[in-house]
């Protein structure tokens, strides 16, 4: 018996010499905000309920935010997370191997990757699930009926859904009872009538305007490409080809929304491609011969929200 309890202490104190264990059975909590730059740490530290992110792009805006789910499940087992995407795709190619995947291997977290339902599990039962709204019935009920600790919303710029309904009544009920939040993050876009044109108003990337013009009861947060010191240089030097091959560039609306985080409308994207200039006039032209005819029209079709 006493040579039987020696191996066991010896085995105990072999597996607590591992990486990333203190104790059997314990895991070592590693500090995966210790390289985060401050306006990423701000935002991920911030306990609002509701708070949002606008960014240009290359600015770690959804690093972030699985950052604040990791860091954030080491004090909750078992609590859900909940990443939201437009499409399944959008989920796979911008979070699992570019976000979680990449957190998991920098800090040797071993969470459990199931590719089918793109969920990854710490090794404290805490579970991030990635959601496309382009998934089929059963699995959007099945993810939005659940409660979560913590809900982020990528790309706000390119949803068409009414994102106001989706947050305020499916997923702040979610996450009552464990008293979480919602994150939303996306760089300016062509929605300018959107809810997330309103939470944002006035503001662009990096400066924050007046909180009278945008959605009260949200905390905001706000930075340029710049301040993210990991790509800063990469961008800075894409941006000097760039102009160097087009000075007008910088004029472009896609150039303002992107690298700027400006609220401009890129005419390219819409359907009706609508000019002042050209399209309104205060007084009616006079010709040789006819005269105006008036018609009312109305649309039966689907509501856009798109400027």
């Amino acid at each position: 018996m006493k040579n039987f309890r020696s191996e066991v202490d010896r085995l105990k104190r072999a597996v607590a010499a591992l990486p990333g264990v203190t104790r059997v059975g314990e895991y070592k909590r590693p500090d995966v905000l210790a390289g985060t730059f401050p306006e990423s740490r701000a935002f991920i530290e911030d306990r609002a309920e509701l708070k949002w992110c606008l960014s240009t792009r290359r600015a770690a805006k959804s690093y972030s935010v699985g950052l604040d789910f990791v860091h954030d499940s080491f004090d909750h087992p078992y609590a859900n997370y909940l990443a939201l995407f437009l499409t399944r795709e959008t989920a796979k190619r911008i979070w699992w191997k570019d976000v979680l995947k990449e957190i998991d291997r920098t800090f040797d977290l071993r969470m459990k990757f199931n590719e089918t339902e793109l969920s990854a599990t710490m090794p404290n039962g805490a579970v991030i699930y990635l959601l496309g709204l382009d998934s089929n019935e059963t699995q959007k009920k099945k993810v939005l009926g659940g409660k979560y600790r913590k809900v982020g919303i990528d790309e706000a710029q390119d949803w068409a859904t009414d994102l106001r309904e989706l947050v305020y009544y499916k997923l702040r009920p979610a996450i009552a009872d464990l008293r979480g939040s919602i994150s939303v993050i996306g760089t300016p876009g062509n929605f300018t009538k959107s809810f997330w044109a309103q939470l944002t108003r006035g503001c662009k990337a990096g400066t924050l305007g007046d909180p009278q013009l945008r959605e009260p009861g949200w905390s905001a947060h706000t930075w340029r490409w710049e301040a993210n010191p990991y790509t800063r240089d990469q961008v800075a030097e894409q941006i000097a080809r760039m102009t160097a091959e087009n000075p007008l560039i910088v004029e472009t609306a896609g150039y303002r929304q992107n690298y700027e985080g400006e609220w401009v409308i890129d005419t390219d994207e819409l359907v009706y491609k609508f000019n002042a200039e050209r399209n309104t006039f205060r007084t009616l032209p006079v010709y040789e011969r006819g005269e105006w005819t008036y018609v009312l029209l109305r649309s039966l079709g689907r509501r856009s929200t798109r400027s």
